[in-house]
């Protein structure tokens, strides 16, 4: 990569952030956030990963509706920060990584300057924020 195309990339992953972060309401909270927080920090208390719910359904509890592998991501990631910091930064590093392997594709498939302008309009699009933006895990922005 030369260092002019560095720039750009990184300004263009700069302006994802910039988007994400500026555009965040403190008390917005994504679809499900709190139904899939529970889950994890269940998982962490416990030390194992399941996509069981035990506090739903009066203390019964009730399976998952997603595959444990749904979950590995916020776990992992969950050891290392706390529940409510890793599904404020999780979605939004997966966005930086799902671009920049965007934009890899792009750049084999086409030339630099067409990686460069998708990079630029994929980081702005209102489509792909919904599914990167803080508090929002929907396992899907890879």
């Amino acid at each position: 990569m030369e260092r002019n195309e560095l720039l750009l990339v990184g300004a263009c992953l700069a302006l994802l952030l910039i988007l994400r972060f500026v555009l965040w309401q403190p008390l917005y909270f994504g679809p499900d956030f709190f139904h899939h927080a529970t889950i994890v920090e269940q998982a962490l208390d416990r030390g194992v990963l399941s996509s069981f719910n035990f506090r739903s359904q009066c203390y019964v509890g009730s399976p998952g509706g997603h595959p444990v592998g749904y979950y590995v991501l916020p776990y992992f990631f969950g050891l290392l920060l706390d529940t409510k910091l890793t599904f404020l930064l999780l979605p939004v590093f997966l966005g930086l990584v799902t671009l920049f392997l965007f934009y890899l594709l792009m750049k084999r498939l086409f030339t630099a300057k067409v990686a460069l302008w998708s990079l630029f309009f994929a980081s702005l699009s209102l489509a792909f924020a919904t599914r990167t933006y803080p508090h929002v895990y929907r396992g899907e922005a890879l």
